[in-house]
């Protein structure tokens, strides 16, 4: 159980959309409902440099500042990392290289290159954690901000919208694919109230 209730951190007051609040809340309806006071309240209990070393365990390399608002996104993550964290997840915490080249051959067909797989599999995440993350963020497609993912099988997601709607996420996974969707403009204007829930959940 966490409370979600309205947050002041210094300068720092974070807000969930639409400025509701619902008290004491379990994780489980939280992240369902996108309830961005109590991420930050989270990372607030749990610290700074755990959120980090998870990201990194994910394959998150980008550069992540360890204040509170990284619990919202503050800190610029490229899609193919975002991709690779929930690929992860989809895998069970078993590790994802991601790659874009499988095999490179001249014009009589030599192999100049290829890419050798992993030879072993590297559990960055205990299983029982994974599963019930999954179980969250089925919730979210199933319950919450991202119904408009809907699949006729299981599928786990999240939705993301940043501050001022200049950009609008959907990212997910199933047991065998990931991926990561983004509406913004190129420019970094906002949108017209464009949300995560929105197109990027219908496009993923």
């Amino acid at each position: 159980l966490i409370v979600d209730e309205p947050i002041t951190e210094g300068r720092y007051k974070p807000q969930n959309f639409g400025h509701e609040y619902f008290g004491e809340v379990t994780l489980y309806e939280a992240l369902t409902r996108s309830l961005n006071t109590v991420a930050v309240n989270l990372m607030k209990d749990v610290g700074a440099s755990k959120v980090i070393g998870m990201a990194r365990r994910l394959g998150i390399t980008a550069d992540l500042e360890p204040d509170l608002s990284l619990a919202l996104g503050s800190s610029g993550v490229p899609m193919i990392q975002m991709a690779t964290a929930y690929a992860t997840l989809g895998r069970g915490g078993s590790a994802v290289e991601p790659y874009s080249i499988k095999r490179i051959l001249d014009k009589d067909g030599n192999v100049l290159y290829e890419r050798i797989p992993p030879q072993k599999e590297q559990q960055v995440i205990n299983r029982s954690d994974v599963a019930q993350i999954t179980a969250m963020m089925q919730s979210v497609i199933q319950n919450g901000t991202g119904q408009a993912a809907a699949l006729p099988f299981p599928a786990a997601g999240k939705t993301g919208t940043s501050q001022g709607f200049r950009d609008a996420w959907f990212m997910g996974f199933t047991s065998r694919y990931a991926g990561a969707v983004w509406f913004g403009n190129d420019d970094n204007t906002p949108t017209k109230r464009l949300t995560g829930g929105a197109a990027p959940a219908r496009v993923w």
